[in-house]
Order: structure tokens, then C-alpha cells, then sequence
């Protein structure tokens, strides 16, 4: 366990070289409980995306939806789910996660041990292993990781292998699955069949992590797709705070974490750059080593942190490293036209050598081989990275980091060679991938005008993608005066207000009113009281907008609209500030927990819980004594979610309270796990009044341990229904499949919860006589029952559950049919994605999107045809141009013979054509 935890305890900082603890610069994040980000390219936009595409369902109000219930704190995550697959994008900390998950579970149950709560047989073996190396060999599964472990850890081996093997049989091994990305997409389903087949026999918990593009689903049975959350304010400033503490030796005149908090706040665009863990880490160490000086554009940071990085390294502090940049541009626009963003060390080593030969400006370079080159530019603090430390496989240390490199090669070719430089981004303005280059490109550029105008002379598909685009690069650029620009700017709004909840179109605005007055003039004119009873989804999109933008004018209107608009603007102007969280707006929502109407209280309770200072938890404090169980309850997640010892020990005052849903707030956030309290709680179980062993029962379901779990087997028995509630939510959460016996008779108990929790659990089983026990229950009365049965089908997925889910696209409830669709979508086969295509055309707008979305996800070139011979006025319909479009996307990226969509070639009356030519020549 020592061998464990100091393989994963520290990290070397950027800009000292030395040590520190993980645990140090450790912020705790929040996942989400569903899928919610599904863009299909990786920019610094795609989170914007994915939120404006969710904002459209909790804007209408007929539906049981509400974003915020499905975002849980990592560690209750890991708590109530045996198997996670964790999702995001590069540098938002998936690797990270599990090596600090490594770390903890080997020093607990060391100490564990040590205290002699534990045996040797019970101790748990953290395992810490990349799904590439399983991969690429041929043994089992068991012995591969076995072999994994013996490199690792040679020097306890030899201690080890006589108990490794029986561990993992027992289950007692945590596997942390890093990078399933990693593995060719062409292997994944071989991969998926070996592991799944080795936990049929070996039942051990495990987390694996993705990236989010390209991962299809389904690799893990039972697995909980979770998602992480970008960083929210509170994390940021919790996070750099905790830089500057630990990661400093000496202070600087003008240098501190609340200096750079303060510059951030002001600057909405970093802000959001600052979302991303790895983003911050660099920002941190660049503001320390004063290279950097805020404000700045994306592109000026890149700039900033590529010439940080190498003078890291050279010891001669520049001499040669403005060299070494122009070859790395050299890489990276090469392997960004062959798509890739992993390469070997001959791919390197063969571009390398091409570039020397070809670059004239790489002369002071010739002297040296390209392996001693590649050497130097992979070194510890180099821009190219091992993937492994005995790997051959080499990334950029971040993904934009490539595409800042990108554009700075086409900037300098557009210098040399204006014609030539335009042609080669013409070239590129149908590939998804390029556009974050393109992006960044304008703001490397003097004068940016002439690649706006070579952006918008072409012709644009029926997506507006060039429109989007050259609104993207204008965001990167310094505020400028042109009548292009307005003309871009004009038409964006316009195509905005059509579809305001169209993800790929609100991000735009959301980045153009960061950067230009212009854009931002127009949403705060027109969040105007006129608008509040016209188009209520607009308003709701238009605040969200300001919102995101967050900049000082942004505010003034949001707080205006707080303290005047009706009941459900004043709910979004909350939620809006919220997302800022500065001082003045947790001034202007503290009377907001004063508000006449109980949503908006609420949202402005949830407000305080993502800002999370000290005047926000003292307002809080307040709300927990609101005259409405809706609020008390939003306050005590939001001191939950805040989740510092000042907050943890307010909700313990709490524990008692007189309403329910507060304890149970309070509860499912402060760690309760001392053995005399867990014993307490058992005994509880068997007490004679229901109320004593309603709040063992939800507490024990919380702590979600083995014994605890164990312990609420019997509730399911309990003559009072809340008991049965907690106990099935609890083993739900669970999927241990020695409960199956226990909860198949659960299907037929008389409360519908009950019921509905058992179909979860043993949705999350996954064996045949799980699924023979559910369908039946796709004819219980409750229809909430019923839908959980569909979804746990859903998640099986076998030829037995899809016959049974296809009659349900008929059920006369929307919900239903709904909720088919996307199980539909989950199971991914040829019939499922034949018997979506008709419920894009269903009289309900909630089945046509989630139609939508299950054939976003399983989709063929064959579906988008099918798609583009709709009627012109279906495909204007927001969920069937986001469908097209992310196919459409997709295929891009998969470099299918696709051409854009162009307006021609959609509609019964556009003579729609197969879409058979390649993406270069004539368009």
C-alpha cells in the first residue's frame, strides 16, 4: 500500500521542478448523473455547447426535468455506483482522478491495517492501469494485469502475486480503467468483450474514464456514465488559492491569488478557460512567473505557454527555442492534417526529418538527429508528451495546444505567401477540427478582415457553419470597427433568436458578447420587459447568454431583471448570477431568498451554493429557515454542494431538523461512517417507531458501505414503505448482484418506489433472470415504474430487451415513448436505429428529442440521408437540424466522402442527391 500511494502522491510542479502532494491542490468536483455534454469535437466551446442544447428542456415547464438534481459531488458518485465510466474532455482531470482515487484508497487501507480494523484478507488492492496496455496484449485479462502490476512494482512483487490473483477473483481490487480514448476505436468492441467476460468472474468495483468524442457507450456492463462538471467559480478561486499556498516558495510585489481571482473575474473569456484544470494549472504558473499579463486572448496564452514551456526546458533560455517552435508548428499542422493527435516516435521522427529538409528556417536545427531533437521536445516539461512513461506513443500537452501550433504555421505562411496561406484555410473550412485553428489564427493576425472575407465569400451550408465560424474568429480578435464585421454579428443575432437553444449557434453569441460590445449592446437591449411575456424561451436563453458572458454590463442587466421581471425571469436572473459570483451579484441575491415566490428563493438558494463565500453561506444559513420545504431544501444542498467546514457545520446543525427533505440534504453530505455511529444506524433499523427507522434507513443508504448495504437487505421487508424506499434506492445504487434474489420480489411490492428502485437495481445487474423479471413491469399501472423498466432494458441491452422495448414507440404517453426512444438509443443496434427514424416526426416534441438525441449517438451516413429528405420545414425543427448537424459533424471527423450540407440538397423539393463526392474539389 505504501508501494501505491507514493507512486501516486506527488506531482512536479511547472514552474519549480520540485514535489508537492496531489492531495494539496486537490479541489473536490461534481459529475453528472446522466449524460449531459455530447458535442463531437473538442474546442474550448463544446461545454457551452452541450448547456445550451440541455437549456431547452428546462425551459419548458411541462416536463419533469431540472439539470441541477443530476449533479452529485464525486465522492457520493463513487459511493453509490460498484462501476463508473467517467467522461470529459482533455484537461479536465480524468487521469488525475484516478491516480488521486490510487492514492487515497491505498493510504486508507494501509492505515486501515495499521489500526487493525482490517485483515490482510480484507484490504483492497487499488490498481492503477491504462486500457492501451491491456490492449495490446494478447493474455487474459487476470494475467495481463498481473503482469501490469510486476512492472510497476517491482519491488514488492514478489509479495504481492501470491494474493493478487485471489483479490481479483474476490473482488477485492479497485481497477482505475485510464483512457479507453487511447485504444483504436476499431479494437474497442474485442476489448469490451475480454473485460466484460473477466468481471463475470471477477466482481471487483471500477472506475474507467474517456474522453467524451468518440466514445460510443456500452464498453463496461452496468456501468454509470458520469460526466465532469467544468469548474464552477468557487472551485477556481478554491483551487488557485490552494496554488499559491503549496505551490510557491516566496511571495511577488502585485502576485497573489486574489490578484489573479480579481483578474479572472474581469475577464469572462479566460474565465472560461479557467473551467478547465489543466488550462488553470497554466494560467496559475504563467501569472506567477509574471509571463503572462492579464488581460489576454486565448491565442496571446497559448502563445505564452508554448515559449514558457520550452525555455522550461533549454538551458539557454530562448537561445534556440523560437527554432524549436517553428518546428513545432511544423508538426502539428502536418498531423492535424492527417487528423491525428497521436503519433509514434518513427511517425515523429519521419516529420521531423521532412520538416529539416524542407523548412529553410530550421537551419540552426540540422546539426542534430531527429531522435535527439524529438528528446528534447518530449522532456519532462516539453510540448509533446509520452502518453506512457514506457510508451512509444506521443500526444501534445493538450489538444489546443496543437491547434494554437496549427494556426501559428498558417499565420506565418499567410506572411510569406497571402494566396497560398488563404488557400490552405480554405481548404480546411469543412473540417469540425480545424475550426478552433482558424479561430486562433485571427486573433494572431494584424489585420484579421481579409480571413473574415475569405470565410464568408464561400457558401455556407444549411447549418450557418462559415457564418459561425467567422463569428468564432472575430471573438478572437481585439475589439475592431468594420462593416463586415456588423453584417456578421447582425446575421448571428438574427439566426440566434430562430433557434435560441441551439447549442452550436448559442455558444457563438455567448463568445462574441465576451469580446465585442456589439454582441453584448444587443442582448442587454433586448432583455427588455417587453420580451418577458412574448417568448418566454428566448428570455430564458437570453439571460442564460448574459449569464455565460458575465462581464460588468451583463450584470447591471441581469440585477435589473431580478428586481423587476416576473416570477420566471427573476428565477433565471438568479441562476445566471449564480454562474458569475462576484460580490455584487451575491449583494443583489441575497434579497432574492426574500422573494415573494418559492422558485425564485430556491434558485437564488442555488445561486449561493455554486458562488460559495462566506456571505453566501451565511445566507444560506437564513434560507434554511425559509417558510417553504422547497427552500430549506435547495439551501441545504447548496451548503452541500459549497461544501467547506464552514458549510459542513451548519448542515450538522441540521441533522435533526423538523422537515425531511432538509435532513435528508444535510445527510447525504456529511461523511457519518465512524463504526459506533454505522452500528448505531443498524440497530436503528429494528426500532418500533417508523420515523426512527426512515432516517436509519436513508442515512445508512447514504453511507453505502458493504456492511451498511448488507444491513438494508432485511428493510425491503419493513412494513413501512419509506423504509422499503431507502433500502431499494440504496441497493439500486449498489448494482451488487447478490441482491438479485432480494429484489425480484421487490417488483411486486405495493409501493411504486419500491418497485421503481428494484427495476433500477436489477437494470444495473444485467443477467438473464434480471431481465426476465422485467418485462413484466412494462405493464405496471405506475407509469414511473414502467419507465424505469425501459431504462434498466435499455441498459441490458440484448436482443431479448430490445423485442420488448420496440412494441412501447406505440404506448399512447408521450413519456413513454420517450423514454423508449432514448433506451433505444443506448442499445445502439441496426433494428433500434430502424425504429427511431419514424418518432422524429411524433406529435410530441419531447419524443421527437429524444429520437433525436438516441440517433445522435448511434446514427449511419444511411440516417443522415434519410434525414435530408424530410420536408424543408422538418428539418428547420431545432432537435432535427442539431441531429443533422452532429451527424453531419461526425462523419466529418471520420473523414466520410461527405460534402457540406448545402441548402440544395435538402428537402423534397431541393432534388435531394446521395451524398457520394468527396469533400475536396468543385464544391
Amino acid at each position: 500500500m505504501e508501494d501505491i500511494e507514493s507512486h501516486f502522491k506527488y506531482k512536479t510542479l511547472l514552474h519549480t521542478q520540485h514535489p508537492i502532494s496531489r492531495k494539496s491542490l486537490y479541489v473536490p468536483i461534481q459529475v453528472t448523473r446522466e449524460r449531459n455534454y455530447r458535442h463531437e469535437v473538442e474546442t474550448f466551446w463544446g461545454y457551452a455547447e452541450s448547456e445550451a442544447e440541455l437549456k431547452r428542456a428546462y425551459a419548458i415547464k411541462n416536463r419533469d426535468v431540472e439539470a441541477k438534481r443530476y449533479r452529485v459531488p464525486w465522492e457520493q458518485a463513487k459511493k453509490n455506483y460498484q462501476r463508473l465510466m467517467v467522461l470529459a474532455d482533455p484537461g479536465m482531470g480524468k487521469s488525475a482522478l484516478l491516480r488521486r482515487e490510487a492514492a487515497l484508497t491505498a493510504a486508507s487501507e494501509r492505515q486501515k491495517l495499521v489500526d487493525a480494523q482490517i485483515t490482510v484478507e480484507d484490504v483492497v488492492f487499488p490498481l492503477f492501469i491504462r486500457l492501451v496496455d491491456l490492449h495490446e496484449t494478447a493474455d487474459d485479462i487476470a494475467v495481463a494485469i498481473a503482469s501490469l502490476v510486476q512492472r510497476d512494482y517491482p519491488t514488492t512483487w514478489a509479495d504481492i502475486q501470491p494474493w493478487l490473483q485471489a483479490k481479483l477473483r474476490q473482488g477485492k481490487c479497485l481497477l482505475l480503467f485510464n483512457a479507453l480514448d487511447e485504444v483504436p476505436k476499431r479494437d474497442r468492441n474485442a476489448l469490451a468483450t475480454k473485460l466484460n467476460q473477466f468481471l463475470e468472474t471477477h466482481p471487483c468495483p471500477i472506475i474507467c474514464t474517456s474522453r467524451i468524442v468518440g466514445y460510443g457507450g456500452a464498453f463496461i456492463n452496468g456501468a454509470k456514465e458520469v460526466e465532469i462538471i467544468p469548474l464552477s467559480q468557487p472551485q477556481i478561486e478554491r483551487f488557485i488559492h490552494a496554488w499559491f499556498k503549496h505551490g510557491t516558495d516566496s511571495e511577488k510585489d502585485g502576485i497573489s491569488a486574489a490578484s489573479l481571482i480579481e483578474q479572472l473575474r474581469q475577464n469572462p473569456q479566460l474565465r472560461g478557460l479557467a473551467q478547465n484544470p489543466r488550462l488553470l494549472y497554466l494560467l496559475c504558473s504563467l501569472y506567477y512567473e509574471q509571463v503572462l499579463t492579464l488581460p489576454a486572448r486565448r491565442s496571446q496564452i497559448y502563445q505564452k505557454t508554448v515559449e514558457y514551456l520550452l525555455s522550461q526546458w533549454t538551458h539557454h533560455r530562448g537561445s534556440d527555442s523560437g527554432v524549436k517552435i517553428r518546428l513545432l508548428e511544423d508538426l502539428a499542422y502536418q498531423f492535424t492534417c492527417k487528423g491525428q493527435e497521436v503519433f509514434d516516435s518513427q511517425e515523429l521522427k519521419q516529420e521531423i526529418a521532412n520538416a529539416l529538409e524542407q523548412d529553410q528556417g530550421l537551419e540552426p536545427l540540422r546539426q542534430q538527429t531527429p531522435a535527439q531533437l524529438l528528446v528534447q521536445l518530449s522532456g519532462e516539461q516539453g510540448i509533446l508528451h509520452r502518453l506512457t512513461q514506457e510508451g512509444d506513443r506521443y500526444v501534445f500537452i493538450h489538444r489546443i495546444t496543437q491547434d494554437y501550433l496549427t494556426a501559428c504555421y498558417l499565420q506565418r505562411v499567410i506572411q510569406d505567401n497571402p494566396s497560398q496561406g488563404m488557400a490552405l484555410v480554405k481548404a480546411h473550412l469543412w473540417e469540425y477540427d480545424w475550426h478552433q485553428s482558424i479561430s486562433l489564427l485571427a486573433g494572431l493576425m494584424d489585420d484579421p478582415i481579409p480571413l473574415f472575407q475569405a470565410i464568408v465569400q464561400e457558401k455556407d451550408d444549411i447549418f450557418s457553419t462559415l457564418l459561425l465560424l467567422t463569428g468564432r474568429a472575430i471573438a478572437e480578435c481585439k475589439q475592431l470597427s468594420h462593416p463586415l464585421i456588423t453584417e456578421v454579428i447582425d446575421h448571428i443575432y438574427d439566426l440566434w433568436h430562430h433557434y435560441p437553444f441551439v447549442g452550436f449557434i448559442a455558444s457563438t453569441v455567448v463568445a462574441l458578447g465576451q469580446t465585442n460590445s456589439q454582441m453584448a449592446e444587443k442582448l442587454q437591449q433586448d432583455l427588455d420587459e417587453k420580451q418577458y411575456y412574448t417568448r418566454k424561451d428566448f428570455v430564458a436563453a437570453l439571460i442564460a447568454a448574459l449569464g455565460q458572458i458575465g462581464s460588468p454590463s451583463a450584470v447591471a442587466t441581469l440585477i435589473k431583471a431580478l428586481n423587476q421581471g416576473p416570477w420566471y425571469v427573476r428565477g433565471e436572473a438568479a441562476t445566471a448570477l449564480g454562474y458569475i459570483g462576484d460580490a455584487e451579484t451575491v449583494k443583489a441575491l441575497i434579497p432574492a431568498l426574500r422573494d415573494e415566490d418559492t422558485v425564485v428563493r430556491g434558485e437564488a438558494a442555488a445561486a449561493m451554493g455554486r458562488i460559495g463565500t462566506s456571505a453566501a453561506i451565511q445566507a444560506l444559513i437564513i434560507a434554511l429557515h425559509d417558510n417553504d420545504s422547497y427552500v430549506r431544501g435547495e439551501a441545504a444542498m447548496a451548503l452541500a454542494q459549497i461544501g467547506t467546514p464552514e458549510a459542513l457545520q451548519e448542515l450538522v446543525k441540521v441533522l435533526n431538523h423538523p422537515d425531511s427533505f432538509v435532513r435528508w440534504q444535510a445527510s447525504g453530505a456529511i461523511h457519518l461512517e465512524n463504526p459506533t455511529v454505522v452500528q448505531a444506524l443498524i440497530q436503528a433499523l429494528n426500532h418500533p417507531q417508523d420515523q426512527i427507522r426512515e432516517e436509519a434507513a436513508m442515512v445508512l443508504g447514504k453511507i453505502a458501505t458493504k456492511e451498511t448495504l448488507e444491513a438494508l437487505i432485511p428493510a425491503l421487508q419493513d412494513a413501512d414503505p419509506v423504509v422499503r424506499e431507502e433500502a431499494a434506492e440504496a441497493l439500486a445504487r449498489s448494482g451488487n448482484p447478490q441482491t438479485l434474489e432480494v429484489l425480484i420480489p421487490a417488483l411486486a411490492d405495493t409501493d411504486p418506489v419500491v418497485r421503481q428502485e428494484a427495476a433500477a437495481a436489477l437494470g444495473r445487474m444485467g443477467t438473464t433472470p434480471a431481465l426476465t423479471a422485467l418485462i413484466p413491469i412494462l405493464q405496471d399501472q405506475d407509469k414511473r415504474v414502467r419507465k424505469q423498466g425501459i431504462e434498466s432494458l435499455g441498459r441490458i441491452g440484448t436482443p431479448a430487451a430490445l423485442q420488448a422495448l420496440i412494441p412501447l414507440l406505440k404506448d399512447g404517453d408521450g413519456d413513454i415513448r420517450g423514454a423508449t426512444a432514448t433506451a433505444l438509443g443506448r442499445i445502439g443496434t441496426a433494428p433500434a436505429l430502424q425504429a427511431l427514424m419514424p418518432l422524429l416526426k411524433d406529435n410530441d416534441w419531447f419524443v421527437r428529442e429524444q429520437a433525436a438525441m438516441a440517433l445522435s449517438r448511434i446514427g449511419t451516413p444511411q440516417t443522415l440521408e434519410a434525414l435530408l429528405q424530410f420536408p424543408t420545414t422538418e428539418i428547420e425543427r431545432p432537435e432535427i437540424l442539431t441531429l443533422i448537424r452532429t451527424l453531419a459533424v461526425r462523419f466529418s471527423r471520420e473523414k466520410s466522402p461527405l460534402v457540406p450540407v448545402y441548402p440544395e440538397l435538402v428537402g423534397a423539393m431541393g432534388g435531394f442527391r446521395r451524398l457520394g463526392r468527396k469533400l475536396s474539389g468543385k464544391r
